[in-house]
């Protein structure tokens, strides 16, 4: 397919555009945004698309706002045998014409119209190659869905020598899939009526599982009667046998009552009077306690008075060492204020000193500054007297050049002749005798004259004039100048600049000293500093500078040596005050301690006393004695009663009796339970034998065959699709295969202008980019830069188009590419476009034509 001419009417925002494309060949469109171009693209979709009396909220969006008009598009274009013009307006008088022009002329208005160009486009062009060579706005990094495009596989096919060249097996595989779909979803799932039978065929099979397990149900229920019958006659016996056994044990266990009671009462006095033992000792204990309480509260007190007399000693020792290491402080103390006294008096001598010193370096300062004056005042003076600076300068030797170049203008432009003098006349040119041959530009009116003889006069021509006078105004203009200053000649306005420029140097030198030696002061105040100086120093003795330097030095040093010595004496006195603190502390601490050790020793005392003057030693050990013969004897009873018990044999008497009892009565509920259950048997089989089990397990059956022989019917017809599907999917893919390395080939000649050697890729088998090798580095197609993405995605279109013939061809058309690639990659891809438009056709939409200027052989045309 080719597209020859595209006129849109009343279009979005257009209102008139028609253009024009070459076929073959590159055709760049290019306008301003919103000028119409992605609405050409549009055009071609919605021409074919929508009859003209469609309402589609895709044609009103194209309708022009605030105008009631209708939007209309034509078309003219070629495919297959045919070249026809195609036209629709829609919303208002819509209407659709179509005229075939070839092969034989036709005239169609309409739904017939309409319908016989869906007829022609349908035979002669491919839809899935006519979307894949559209690059729409904002979708430039997408690549091509190339899979489908059964031109491109054809074309694919004969450069792979494959047999199946020039035939399509899609329309085969879309029957394949439609039988396949009858069967399964997309996702291989059953289908409404094959799932259906699947789940008949599980609720039949469920059924008849229900059916039989009711069938089984009745068969355990049977055994299960029989079971507890038999079950329940051994019952009986054991519950007779249990009570017999029971009230025998009853008997026995009877006899042994009083004994028992005996035993419980020799027990009772026995742990009572294990009571009055534990009390009797636990006091004897106590009184222990309470001497060995004393003693130790004796011995403590001893201890802690012992400490704080040794506490109060070492005190005392402390606070004498203070006083006496205070009393030899105090004479070190004195020296360093006399010392820091004739450090003063040294400071200010040596000031004096200093002060005498500076008011030399003072007044050496306001000579220099006084000679530094006198200097600038006398460069100023000269730069006052000298007008002629480098500025003036350049602007006489701009003059001067301009006039030489006007004078070499006018000479080169001008008119020359030549005046010999051949006899014995006297030959005069502009009134000056000549001998011999003179030549002369003629720039302005000259006259020569053979005197007596003739005499011509030359007048140069209006341009030389007008030269001429130019030169005479430079020239006067820059005899001005140089009477304006006083000069001569350039010569002589560059020696007065250089002394002008010598005499500003001079003033700067001279200005940066005073500066200088100022530092920022003024003279005044330079000079009222030295008199304060002077009238200062008068007062102090006349010393040098060094030896009161030397004086301050040495006290200086007399007094760090004694404030080194008090220092460190304060550090001595401070560890002593740490000492005496520290000792007055343990003074303290222990005096606190032996007065608590000695109340605690009287408050041990005044108990143990208060404790015997109620209970004596030997009443408590007396008492201690009588509690414990009255318990060995209340333990010789109860081992009596123990020797009897054992010889009957109680423990076990009241184990078997206890066991008899608990037997008969669980043997009872489990005769009554088990009575429960045999008539809940006896009931359920009375009740299933009424329910005709059996006939529908057999109905059951019935139907589970019939719904099987439907689902295996469905089942093989299903398989039979799915393993088709399989083997021709298989058959496409291999194909698909074969069609990679065509295709990649085509890929990389484009690709390799691009990119440069060493450029390769990787085909998916849809034909789709996988990734990219360039300069020995292999990267994703996804993990690509932006502008790698797009070129590619161009260049996979571009090969297409290559590849696919003329007659199967459509239009590649890009709108608004190229905007993530580089001036570099755009040049190379310049050169990829023109080569391919040689053979195909490309249609560039662009706001930007700088990124298409480096095509060749592209057709401009702008929109607007």
């Amino acid at each position: 397919m080719r597209l020859h001419r595209i006129r849109l009417t009343d279009f979005r925002g257009v209102t008139a555009s028609d253009v024009s494309f070459d076929a073959p060949g590159v055709t760049v469109v290019v306008g301003p945004n919103e000028i119409g171009k992605s609405s050409l693209a549009e055009a071609l979709r919605l021409v074919r698309e929508f009859k003209s009396s469609s309402q589609h909220s895709s044609i009103k969006a194209v309708q022009p706002t605030h105008r009631d008009v209708g939007p209309e598009v034509s078309v003219e274009l070629s495919t297959g045998p045919y070249r026809l013009v195609y036209t629709k307006r829609w919303l208002r008088k819509a209407m659709t014409e179509l005229q075939i022009l070839e092969p034989r002329p036709e005239q169609l208005t309409g739904d017939q119209a309409h319908d016989r160009v869906e007829q022609i486009v349908g035979a002669t062009m491919d839809a899935d190659l006519w979307t894949a060579l559209q690059q729409v706005q904002g979708e430039s990094l997408q690549q091509a869905s190339l899979a489908r495009v059964v031109p491109l596989q054809a074309a694919l096919s004969a450069l792979a020598d494959d047999d199946t060249v020039g035939t399509s097996h899609e329309d085969l595989l879309d029957r394949i899939e439609r039988e396949f779909r009858r069967y399964h979803t997309a996702t291989g799932k059953p289908t409404d009526v094959y799932a259906a039978t699947i789940r008949e065929l599980a609720e039949r099979e469920e059924a008849v599982a229900v059916a039989e397990a009711a069938v089984r149900a009745v068969d355990d229920v049977v055994d299960r009667h029989e079971r507890l019958t038999l079950e329940r006659t051994r019952l009986q016996v054991r519950v007779g046998r249990a009570r017999i056994d029971a009230d025998e044990l009853a008997e026995r266990e009877g006899a042994l009552t009083d004994l028992r009671r005996q035993h419980d009462e020799a027990t009772a006095r026995l742990g009572q009077s294990e009571v009055a033992v534990a009390a009797a000792r636990s006091a004897v204990e106590a009184r222990a306690e309470r001497v060995t309480e004393a003693e130790r509260r004796t011995a403590s007190s001893g201890e802690a008075t012992g400490a704080w007399e040794r506490a109060v000693a070492a005190h005392t020792e402390a606070v004498d060492r203070l006083t006496a290491f205070d009393a030899a402080r105090q004479g070190a103390t004195d020296e360093v204020g006399d010392l820091r006294l004739e450090v003063v008096a040294a400071e200010q001598v040596v000031r004096a000193a200093q002060a005498r010193a500076d008011a030399e370096v003072i007044r050496e300062r306001l000579a220099g500054i006084a000679a530094a004056t006198a200097r600038l005042e006398e460069a100023e003076a000269e730069l006052a007297a000298n007008p002629v600076d480098a500025q003036i300068v350049q602007q006489v030797a701009d003059i001067q050049s301009r006039l030489h170049a006007e004078r070499d203008a006018a000479a080169t432009g001008a008119a020359r002749f030549t005046v010999e003098r051949l006899g014995a006349a006297e030959v005069q040119l502009g009134g000056e005798a000549i001998e011999g041959t003179a030549t002369r530009d003629l720039t302005a009116p000259v006259d020569v004259e053979v005197v007596g003889v003739v005499r011509v006069v030359m007048t140069p021509d209006d341009g030389a004039v007008r030269r001429r006078r130019k030169i005479e105004e430079r020239e006067h203009e820059l005899t001005a100048l140089l009477g304006e200053l006083g000069v001569a000649d350039l010569a002589e306005a560059r020696r007065r600049s250089g002394e002008r420029d010598d005499a500003a140097r001079r003033a700067h030198a001279a200005t940066v000293e005073r500066d200088t030696l100022l530092a920022g002061e003024s003279v005044e105040a330079v000079r009222a500093r030295l008199a304060a100086i002077d009238t200062h120093g008068a007062t102090e003795p006349a010393v040098s500078l060094a030896e009161a330097r030397a004086d301050l030095t040495d006290l200086t040093e007399r007094l760090e040596t004694a404030e080194q010595a008090v220092a460190s004496s304060l550090h001595e006195r401070e560890r002593i005050i740490d000492a005496v603190n520290a000792a007055n502390e343990r003074r303290l601490t222990t005096e606190t301690h032996a007065a608590g050790a000695t109340s605690e020793l009287e408050r041990a005392n005044a108990r143990l006393e208060a404790d015997r003057a109620a209970h004596g030693d030997d009443a408590l050990a007396a008492a201690l004695g009588a509690t414990q013969a009255q318990h060995a004897l209340h333990a010789d009873a109860l081992e009596s009663t123990r020797t009897a018990l054992r010889e009957q044999d109680a423990d076990g008497l009241e184990m078997l009796a206890s066991n008899a009892r608990e037997l008969a009565k669980r043997l009872v509920d489990d005769l009554a339970r088990l009575d429960a259950d045999l008539a809940a048997a006896t009931t359920e089989l009375e009740v299933r034998g009424r329910d005709g089990l059996r006939d529908k397990l057999d109905t059951a059956l019935s139907r589970l065959a019939d719904t099987r022989r439907v689902h295996d019917s469905l089942e093989a017809r299903a398989g039979a699709a799915r393993l088709l599907r399989t083997t021709m999917r298989t058959h496409r893919d291999s194909a698909q295969q074969r069609y990679v390395a065509p295709f990649r080939h085509a890929v990389e000649a484009l690709g390799s202008i691009v990119f440069g050697a060493g450029f390769a890729v990787d085909i998916a088998d849809d034909l789709s980019i996988r990734s990219r090798t360039a300069h020995g580095a292999t990267v994703p197609f996804e993990s690509l830069s932006g502008g790698a993405k797009e070129q590619l995605a161009l260049i996979g279109r571009l090969a297409t188009a290559q590849l696919v013939s003329a007659d199967d061809g459509a239009p590649v058309i890009l709108d608004d590419s190229l905007g993530f690639t580089d001036a570099d990659r755009r040049r190379k891809l310049a050169a990829v476009i023109n080569r391919v438009g040689s053979t195909s056709q490309i249609i560039i939409l662009t706001c930007e034509p700088e990124r298409f200027a480096d095509i060749g052989s592209a057709r401009t045309v702008r929109l607007g």
